[in-house]
């Protein structure tokens, strides 16, 4: 859905769990952004970068060490951090 690439059932469900309500004449890409900025915003600290990603990509907590790790997800997630120097 848009640039964001987020299913729209994912909106849906963060809307209710954020709490975030559309404004009056927002555009479904400022909506969009604001419920992805409260996810990353609210997500413990305990969580490092690359499992929030897997997070916002599998659509539920996980780590390294469960089945449904997406190792060529975190390849690029990974690949990326590096080209724009980000530490993870």
């Amino acid at each position: 859905m848009g640039r964001w690439q987020v299913h729209p059932a994912w909106v849906y469900a963060y809307l209710r769990i954020t709490g975030v309500q559309p404004a009056v004449r927002e555009s479904w890409d400022s909506l969009i952004g604001r419920i992805v900025e409260s996810f990353f915003e609210s997500r413990p600290t305990s969580c490092t970068p690359i499992q929030s990603a897997m997070w916002f990509h599998i659509g539920h907590r996980t780590d390294e060490s469960q089945g449904d790790w997406d190792i060529d997800y975190a390849g690029l997630f990974l690949e990326a951090c590096e080209k724009i120097g980000a530490a993870i």
